[in-house]
């Protein structure tokens, strides 16, 4: 009986923390993915992996749809192993995704950061500051739009709640974990000089 009060714990713990390991992305998805490809080699020649599906990361900055579907053109990304974009891939560039849905431009807005699986099409030249660019060019698999970061600290945020400690929300007389303010400290209080919330008698 003991045994088990300590297992069933541990194993609530191991399925929650596996869980929050997960890849954003499907099984199915991640299934379609060839191995032993990267991006750096697409980037290359993107001609020559025509049908390969890659997992990517990126940064949007530009959303241009019409009546085929959306086109999106990302910065590249790195990504971890469970599909978080950890930062810019300075050599990487840009690519574009196609696909024959609507992004809302609302949502996969300038600065947001995708995660996606991309099957490789080809290569497309486009002027880009006054240049021919190549960029490699991707048809949309599956796609995880991640929060953006203003959602955590921007005011103005449809997820801002000045009642919340971090990481939820932030404002005038809060701490995490304990509130404070005009008369507060951690982890019971204080006003005027005075401690409260215990006794010294």
């Amino acid at each position: 009986m003991l045994q088990r009060a300590v297992l069933l714990p541990i194993l609530a713990f191991l399925a929650l923390f596996l869980g929050g390991c997960a890849h954003v992305l499907s099984r199915a998805a991640l299934e379609q993915v060839d191995p032993g490809i990267d991006y750096a080699q697409v980037k290359l020649d993107p001609d020559a992996h025509r049908g390969q599906t890659l997992v990517l990361g990126g940064q949007i900055v530009d959303n241009r749809g019409d009546r085929e579907g959306t086109t999106l053109e990302l910065i590249h990304y790195f990504v971890d192993h469970w599909g978080q974009p950890t930062g810019p891939d300075e050599t990487g560039g840009r690519f574009l995704v196609q696909s024959k849905r609507f992004l809302d431009p609302e949502l996969y807005r300038r600065g947001r950061l995708v995660t996606l699986t991309g099957t490789v099409t080809g290569g497309k030249t486009e002027t880009l500051h006054g240049r021919d660019y190549r960029y490699p060019v991707f048809s949309l698999g599956e796609i995880h739009l991640w929060a953006p970061p203003e959602t955590w600290y921007d005011r103005s945020g449809p997820n801002y709640n000045p009642y919340a400690p971090w990481p939820y929300g932030y404002g005038p007389g809060w701490i995490y974990p304990y509130w404070y303010g005009p008369g507060w400290g951690y982890p019971y209080g204080y006003g005027g000089g005075f401690w409260f919330g215990y006794d010294d008698d």
